[in-house]
């Protein structure tokens, strides 16, 4: 009996070892979307090239930030990253001389989450599960708002990659931002192949993105109303429709909803019993290249 428990033991082990994605050491860029109210968005790169630090004899890999090209200078560095065995991922600032906790992925439901920032309380862990990406299972860590209580889905942490949407790799998760104006992972790429990208923004090329001033012309946005939701609104699409189905996701990506539209409807329903409070994305898509997406809010 001994014997055979102790076996369980060491497999489970083993499992738990295998099932750990680190966090990038090399060769990595993170692509950024920097909203800038209603003005055309800014977008940026931070990355690793394959260079180290020792800063009070603690090492960390030397990250770089651009905001003109996917090509990281020497001028360009900022700070660095290290994660410890536990899960735990910091950042250390080079202006600052500072080091802040940016992720820690050994937290489990109930745990608070803090500003990377600040330090200060940002949010509560609501759910620990895991999402497939390149064909790997990596942990995922959901949040609820710290003061109401509401479910978060502006952003959450999966391991390997940071931030998945709201507040890109240094920033927050829990920001929410009072116009287009916040920070958003656009895509991860390790050794120029593409780990990550962000299913909000599918329409972005991440390899040409950063010499990118607007969206494509073919992307449109439509308008909500009321925006926010706060009983039943609509997405109004107009006269000579060209769209034929729609999706509907929140920021993490998963979808809401998805339909099939009537030829020649004019609008799309949204009932805020369908729905949590949160932000959500809306795509439409015609036989064609026509497309439009958005956003709407629900209370």
């Amino acid at each position: 009996m001994t014997r055979s428990f102790t076996l369980v033991l060491l497999f489970s082990g083993i499992l738990s070892a295998v099932a750990q994605i680190p966090f990038p050491a090399a060769n990595t860029v993170w692509t950024q979307r920097q909203g800038t109210g209603e003005a055309a968005p800014q977008f940026n790169v931070i990355g690793l090239l394959n260079d180290d630090i020792t800063v009070s004899g603690i090492s960390y890999h030397k990250l770089y930030f651009s905001t003109n090209d996917a090509v990281l200078e020497p001028s360009e560095y900022c700070g660095g990253l290290r994660e410890d065995a536990s899960g735990k991922v910091y950042f250390y600032n080079a202006s600052s001389g500072t080091e802040k906790l940016l992720y820690d992925f050994s937290l489990a439901v109930g745990d608070t989450i803090f500003d990377p920032a600040s330090a200060s309380p940002d949010g509560v862990v609501y759910q620990v599960d895991s999402v497939t990406i390149g064909g790997l299972p990596h942990k995922r860590l959901q949040f609820r708002q710290l003061s109401s209580g509401a479910l978060w889905t502006g952003g959450a942490w999966v391991e390997g990659i940071g931030n998945s949407g709201l507040g890109g790799l240094l920033g927050s998760a829990m920001r929410q931002p009072t116009c287009d104006c916040a920070t958003n992972t656009i895509c991860m790429s390790v050794a120029t192949t593409s780990t990550y990208h962000n299913p909000q923004y599918l329409s972005i090329d991440c390899e040409n993105v950063v010499a990118v001033t607007d969206f494509p012309q073919a992307v449109k946005s439509l308008t909500v109303v009321p925006n926010p939701v706060k009983d039943v609104s609509r997405i109004v699409i107009g006269a000579n429709n060209p769209y034929t189905s729609y999706t509907i996701t929140d920021l993490v990506g998963r979808i809401i909803a998805s339909r099939e539209l009537i030829i020649h409807s004019r609008e799309i329903l949204i009932n805020k019993a369908d729905f949590l409070p949160g932000i959500y994305v809306y795509n439409l898509r015609g036989t064609g290249a026509e497309t439009a997406t958005g956003k709407f809010i629900v209370d």
